[in-house]
């Protein structure tokens, strides 16, 4: 999910939260706490993927040096092998 769909899906939410409000419309408490549960939710899930994008880079250039370095350590270990041979 991309930060502009979770903008549209927020905004969505508020407005049938406006119209409930405006029209008068019974909801049942329960439905009603959900319906309040979710514009934190979304605040939320905003940060995560805004965290997530801003680390994307960082954990992409971690996870390739590290893998550079096991390549580099399993080779050792193929060339010792291949030596005991």
């Amino acid at each position: 999910m991309d930060i502009n769909c979770l903008k549209l899906f927020s905004l969505c939410h508020i407005r049938l939260f406006t119209i409930i409000k405006q029209y008068g419309v019974f909801m049942e408490p329960e439905s009603l706490a959900v319906f309040h549960t979710l514009v934190p939710t979304f605040q939320q899930l905003k940060t995560t993927i805004l965290f997530c994008e801003a680390k994307k880079d960082d954990n992409i250039l971690r996870f390739s040096t590290d893998l550079d370095k096991d390549i580099h350590k399993l080779r050792i270990q193929v060339y010792n092998l291949k030596n005991k041979v």
